[in-house]
């Protein structure tokens, strides 16, 4: 099982597109575009997740970069105090050439996958994530902020386990 959050829905198609050995996708909070699409050219036919949008710094290199303080706001805003910092704490610069190709990856057509869509969300607007989610074959939504691993650890530990025991359920029966 392969699980994706925020950019990594990205990479988990990339990633699932060349093995044979992956029997579940996870997107969560998560790109999920059709391989052909641009994430940023799709992305801007949906309502901006302000503030992430306003806090967003883009670097002479091509990188993006998100302050702590925007962190807090946008991907933490129902965590901890503590958890939020040392989360923010830990983002790294992004490149966004990454997010400016399409994938050429659609593995959810051929392996089951669940979406799970947090309502909360201030960096992916939940509408972008209803249209991405319309590719999955389940959707979980999660009232919750863009970490629900942070925000609601136990009930998104749960999530995943029960996932797993189905895609591994359902592996032993064929």
């Amino acid at each position: 099982m392969l699980v994706g959050h925020s950019y990594g829905g990205l990479v988990i198609s990339k990633a699932a597109a060349e093995r044979a050995d992956v029997q579940h996708l996870v997107y969560v909070a998560a790109m999920m575009v059709d391989g052909g699409d641009v994430y940023l050219e799709r992305m801007s036919s949906f309502p901006a997740s302000a503030p992430i949008n306003a806090g967003v710094e883009l670097t002479a290199d091509g990188n993006f970069v998100v302050p702590s303080e925007t962190a807090i706001e946008c991907f933490y805003n129902e965590c901890e105090k503590s958890d939020a910092a040392e989360g923010a704490g830990q983002l790294r610069p992004t490149s966004a050439s990454c997010l400016a190709v399409p994938t050429g990856a659609e593995p959810w057509r051929l392996i089951p996958s669940t979406y799970v869509l947090c309502e909360r969300d201030r960096a992916i607007h939940p509408d972008f994530q209803r249209w991405m989610s319309a590719r999955a074959d389940e959707v979980v939504t999660l009232d919750t902020d863009h970490s629900p691993f942070m925000s609601l650890p136990e009930q998104f530990a749960d999530l995943l386990h029960g996932i797993a025991d189905k895609a591994s359920s359902i592996a032993a029966r064929t």
